[in-house]
């Protein structure tokens, strides 16, 4: 059917992340900010010295636990800080302490494309439609995410009637 070719390609894309991740050593990590919830990838929870049977859901602040003493005023900042609301990007260094005693040095880039976006209950049908519409890519979906800075999710998925136009 339609739904478990789109639920392969979306695993076999993920999959390519995953070994990409694994590759460059990068992680990756959701952040809402409205609950405090933080998700961390398998690849980031490895960077960050967290076991694998470790929730890769956590509260915001157990995620800055494991940041570097010193720098866990620096991480809140740039994650929730004034800053977030002037400027969509965000790029910082920081250190974790791993259970080993050891320090890892981490880059964060991150980016916000609107960040009060709400998906109210008329928008969810939508949202089905632009992830459906990219085949359930994860490069694609966050391509096409950019563009929610001017167009609402209903016209994003018209305007990906003509998918190359609309990222480019």
């Amino acid at each position: 059917s339609e739904l478990q070719a789109s639920n392969r390609k979306l695993q076999e894309s993920e999959e390519r992340l995953r070994l990409a991740g694994d590759a460059a050593q990068f992680g990756t990590y959701d952040f809402d900010v409205k609950q405090g919830r933080i998700y961390c990838s398998p690849q980031l929870q490895r960077l960050m010295g967290m076991q694998a049977n470790d929730d890769p859901q956590s509260d915001f602040e157990d995620f800055v636990a494991r940041v570097f003493p010193d720098e866990r005023d620096s991480v809140r900042h740039c994650l929730v800080g004034e800053q977030r609301e002037l400027d969509n990007r965000h790029a910082q260094e920081f250190r974790v302490a791993l259970t080993n005693g050891s320090v890892r040095w981490l880059l964060d880039r991150g980016r916000a494309v609107r960040p009060h976006l709400e998906v109210s209950h008329d928008d969810v049908a939508s949202v089905v439609g632009i992830c459906r519409a990219l085949d359930g890519m994860p490069l694609a979906i966050e391509l096409a995410a950019g563009r929610l800075r001017s167009l609402s999710f209903a016209d994003l998925e018209v305007r990906l009637g003509n998918q190359l136009a609309v990222l480019a």
